[in-house]
């Protein structure tokens, strides 16, 4: 340390004077506390952070890959090749003895076939065939005497724009036996006639891209007649 002189009053001093400046560095008892506290690692927190991104992020991957299949499943659905499952039926059931077309629903996502006979080897047989061999989910079981057949097809009716119009113009301008009875209210559209007739409208609606656009039925009452009703709340 050194010490500078400072006079306060010019002229010639008696005395040394006592002030001085100290240019030691000097620090407080609280600089120093500070300085020697340790501060928290902060490689813990941030490790833990990395690993909850890092799940995070997989976790957002697989709903994504999760929703690609399922949409990839939705849209192969042939929707043509269902239509042609659910005619081929209808045929069987006009000439394959002891058995009967109960019900084909169309609704937004599936389709619902019930079949019955009376012997359970028919039922059988018409289970082992190719309608079954794209895992097609189905049901074989026995109520009242008969043996029942049910069949998932899958589906899509996510269209909108069913139009009543073009219903009854297809069935003006179709010829049909000579049986046909056609009824339509405000709620729904119905025909009633031999199968020939019901496979028509069907595959008329298929042309006129109506198909998909309602929710409809068909069935075999225990006369044999079939009936379609369609449904005229468009999807």
């Amino acid at each position: 340390m050194f010490e500078i002189n400072f006079i306060s009053e010019p002229g010639f001093q008696k005395e040394t004077s006592d002030a001085c400046w100290s240019f030691l560095n000097n620090q407080s008892e609280n600089d120093i506390k500070e300085e020697t506290i340790i501060s928290p690692p902060k490689s813990f927190f941030m490790k833990q952070n990395s690993w909850k991104n890092y799940v995070f992020v997989l976790l957002t991957l697989c709903l994504i890959a999760l929703m690609s299949i399922i949409n990839i499943r939705y849209l192969q659905i042939n929707t043509e090749l269902m239509l042609t499952q659910v005619i081929d039926l209808i045929i069987k059931s006009d000439y394959v003895n002891n058995l009967q077309f109960e019900e084909a629903n169309f609704s937004r996502d599936k389709i619902k076939v019930s079949i019955r006979s009376e012997e359970l080897s028919v039922i059988h047989e018409l289970s082992q065939e190719h309608l079954l061999t794209e895992e097609i989910p189905y049901q074989i079981y026995q109520k009242t005497g008969y043996s029942y057949l049910n069949l998932h097809f899958p589906w899509r009716s996510n269209e909108k724009g069913g139009n009543i119009q073009v219903l009854k113009s297809m069935a003006s301008a179709r010829e049909y036996s000579k049986n046909i009875i056609i009824n339509h209210s405000q709620d729904t559209f119905e025909i009633k006639g031999r199968s020939s007739d019901i496979i028509s409208f069907l595959l008329q609606m298929a042309e006129k891209k109506q198909i998909q656009k309602f929710y409809f039925s068909v069935f075999q009452n225990n006369y044999g007649e079939f009936n379609l009703i369609v449904q005229l709340k468009s999807i």
